[in-house]
């Protein structure tokens, strides 16, 4: 028996159109109508596009799309990729996932209480790392008072003042 592709092939040739007409009347790209014909369904992202378009070409064509569309799942069933539905999810969902989860469906009022105890706990840590656990005497207090005097290099120890220049008088 001669695959889907074939058979929609064979039905446009009797019918004397070409792939751009198909494509023209069908709106399917006319490189996807090809892929079709010769059963490259590799082309398409899923399943659920291949069955459409031949459902779309069968019913242009004046063709029953049940029949073909049955012998469409057999086909698809062989190959390993397009076979069986692909997970809409994961297994599992992780950690992220979950916490996400919660937090999407709390509102803007909790959602803020919540930032701000955040805050107020990071506030608290922070505070309690920093300043609880601080040595003894070490603090401004432990600080003595000094003048930072900034290093001279030996060779600007000196400077040259210009000798003072006469002045004339005016006029």
């Amino acid at each position: 028996m001669a695959s889907v592709g074939e058979q929609l092939r064979a039905r446009r040739e009797a019918m004397g159109l070409s792939l751009q007409d198909l494509a023209t009347i069908t709106k399917i790209r006319a490189d996807h109508l090809r892929a079709l014909e010769e059963g490259r369904y590799a082309v398409f992202s899923a399943p659920v596009y291949i069955k459409g378009s031949v459902r779309s070409c069968a019913q242009a064509l004046k063709l029953d799309p049940a029949p073909l569309l049955r012998q469409l799942d057999q086909e698809l069933s062989q190959d390993a990729k397009l076979g069986h539905p692909p997970a809409l999810s994961p297994a599992e969902p992780g950690f992220w996932d979950r916490l996400l989860f919660h937090l999407v469906r709390l509102s803007w009022r909790q959602t803020a209480i919540m930032a701000l105890l955040v805050v107020l706990a990071a506030v608290w840590l922070g505070r309690y790392l920093l300043w609880e656990r601080r040595p003894a005497g070490a603090g401004p207090q432990s600080v003595q008072p000094t003048l930072y005097e900034e290093p001279v290099p030996p060779h600007l120890e000196t400077l040259s003042l210009p000798a003072p220049q006469p002045t004339r008088p005016a006029g």
